[in-house]
């Protein structure tokens, strides 16, 4: 006769080996070609991306409605695909990451290559690529204009600024294949947890505000005007002193925001693109700021 655990075993292996080969975990799981955890640990740079989406028809009509729509591009347009992300990394290691994804960007540059390739918003359900997990896919010319020679001053600008001290996400170009058609890709990681984590800082409100008229002459806009929101809640909601902290920095981004956007719309010969440092810093780290904002200006940026 079986005893009890016997019994639990045998109920619970079928359970186990039905959810750990269902097809959503399967879907979600990592792959590579490389057991060797030193792989891991020395792949440094990808070399090649090949993106496949699920259901590659959808994404193409999602894509010419958007192209096709006479504003820029709307919110119901960016709707995440599930896809998979085959990555080729310098030290031979190759790894097949499930991913969503959706078109990244509001105006429609992003959208002018061929079609269907956008600049895309991607996040890895499974691992990381050097812990990034969540990055941007720029169509390289949206990064500077066409100008620019295919992104090449933003990938030396984000370089320049992170060897000078700032903070500056890695940026670079990556040849890639998108649902079968070839391409080149700007590849820059988000401004995230991880980000932070990887730069030795402690996690902090990470603040996201709307540039559409910042960066704009129109004011037409000027009534519909959004403020700045912070994009990891879930450290603001940690308890009370994180979420007094995040208070103050929303607070006084905003003030900012909207001391530029009055001003601009009083004084419609306004050119300064910076934001008032008095508001932003309370007179902390002014002279890292002067030099932030001279770098920019030097740079073009």
């Amino acid at each position: 006769m079986l005893n009890t655990s016997n019994k639990i075993k045998l109920i619970l292996f079928p359970v186990l080996a039905l959810i750990l080969f269902s097809p959503s975990v399967l879907a979600n799981k990592l792959s590579c070609n490389i057991d060797s955890i030193d792989k891991f640990i020395e792949a440094k740079n990808i070399i090649f991306i090949d993106i496949s989406t699920h259901k590659s028809k959808k994404w193409a009509k999602n894509y010419f409605k958007a192209y096709k729509d006479p504003s820029s591009i709307q919110e119901k347009y960016k709707k995440k695909f599930l896809a998979n992300i085959d990555v080729q990394f310098d030290n031979e290691l190759e790894c097949t990451f499930p991913s969503k994804i959706r078109i990244n960007g509001d105006h429609k540059d992003h959208l002018d290559s061929a079609p269907p390739i956008t600049s895309l918003d991607v996040e890895l359900l499974a691992g990381n690529i050097n812990s990034v997990i969540k990055f941007k896919l720029f169509i390289p010319h949206t990064k500077g204009g066409y100008h620019a020679k295919g992104g090449n001053n933003e990938v030396f600008s984000t370089a320049l600024l992170k060897e000078l001290g700032f903070l500056a996400p890695r940026t670079y170009h990556v040849p890639a294949v998108f649902n079968g058609l070839e391409t080149t890709f700007l590849f820059q990681e988000k401004i995230t947890k991880e980000f932070i984590e990887l730069n030795d800082l402690r996690e902090a409100p990470i603040l996201e505000g709307d540039e559409r008229f910042i960066w704009s002459n129109d004011m037409d806009g000027f009534d519909i005007f959004g403020l700045a929101r912070i994009i990891n809640n879930k450290w603001a909601e940690k308890g009370y002193t994180s979420l007094n902290i995040s208070k103050t920095a929303l607070t006084q981004l905003n003030k900012a925001y909207l001391e530029y956007v009055s001003g601009k719309h009083i004084y419609t010969n306004l050119n300064d693109r910076f934001l008032n440092l008095n508001t932003l810093t309370n007179g902390n780290s002014i002279d890292k700021d002067r030099e932030f904002k001279a770098i920019l200006v030097a740079m073009g940026a």
